[in-house]
């Protein structure tokens, strides 16, 4: 089919130079359209990503809820087993001081030297003892107080009071001792050997 454009020159002219800018918008529209769609399928991934992250963590709280009893009551157990072993530490520490008391007056007594006798035995302050006796000379305490140093039970042994005094109309040495317990409390010393008798020659 043959055409005949009747249009005047001058308007054929302006024709022709519109045409290529209809065809120069193409290229950014569908750019953005493309854009567009990216961005909106992004965001729909997301959103997926979002609810799914939503409905873990609903079922997280769901069986925390769940298990809430069963938590409660191991905080429960929890707190009754401490307050058990603190009163079995307890009585342990009583047990254990009641024993050590015992084997401290033993100790005492292992040791004795003969014509020594005691009248109290106390524990002044923790880890500490006091010791009153009477015996006929000083140096027979002395002898008593080596025996003590010598013992795994006691150190530092000092004498604080040592006084003449009467008994059933004898002379004799009243005397008090402190002595600090050891810190290798728990093993006793052997009791010394007994000292020989001396006998007095008759004149």
């Amino acid at each position: 089919m043959i055409r005949i454009n009747l249009l005047p020159a001058e308007e054929r002219v302006g024709q022709a130079r519109k045409m290529p800018a209809v065809s120069w918008m193409v290229g950014p529209v569908t750019a953005a359209a493309a854009l567009v769609m990216v961005i909106f399928a992004a965001t729909a991934v997301q959103t997926a990503q979002i609810r799914s992250l939503e409905k873990e963590v609903s079922k997280a709280e769901r069986e925390t809820a769940s298990l809430a009893p069963q938590i409660d009551r191991i905080g429960q157990l929890a707190k009754e087993r401490a307050d058990m072993d603190l009163r079995i530490s307890l009585i342990k520490r009583l047990e254990s001081s009641r024993y050590v008391r015992v084997q401290m007056l033993d100790e005492v007594s292992r040791q004795l030297p003969d014509h020594v006798w005691l009248s109290g035995v106390k524990e002044s302050t923790p880890g500490s003892v006091q010791i009153t006796g009477v015996t006929f000379s000083n140096l027979m305490v002395a002898d008593f107080m080596q025996r003590l140093e010598n013992s795994p039970l006691y150190e530092k042994v000092d004498l604080s009071v040592s006084e003449k005094g009467t008994m059933e109309d004898r002379d004799v040495i009243k005397f008090t001792l402190t002595a600090q317990v050891s810190a290798e409390l728990g093993v006793t010393a052997p009791a010394p050997p007994p000292k020989s008798k001396v006998t007095k020659r008759e004149s």
